[in-house]
């Protein structure tokens, strides 16, 4: 049986709207587990994972993948931009 998600609270931090953003495009998008995802973007899918529960970073460089492969439009790669702004560097 299948772990049930870990709740994300987007407001609590532009690192948390990162993972929340992050989740909601790749269900959106397939719904992708996280292995298939990371396949897709050459990470593990535990990293994917992750970095939706804030318990890892994302590099820019990913951010962009991400971008890509779930076409986001490119907003990973702002919300990266935005974590790294609020001082809190993803990577």
């Amino acid at each position: 049986m299948p772990r049930p998600e870990k709740q994300l609270t987007p407001d609590a931090s532009p690192r948390d709207w990162f993972g929340h953003e992050l989740r909601t495009w790749r269900k959106k998008r397939g719904p992708l587990t996280h292995a298939e995802l990371g396949a897709k973007v050459q990470v593990s899918g535990s990293l994917i994972e992750k970095i939706e529960k804030r318990t890892a970073t994302c590099s820019k460089d990913l951010a962009e993948r991400l971008d890509e492969v779930l076409q986001t439009g490119g907003v990973l790669t702002r919300a990266w931009d935005g974590v790294r702004a609020n001082g809190k560097s993803p990577s």
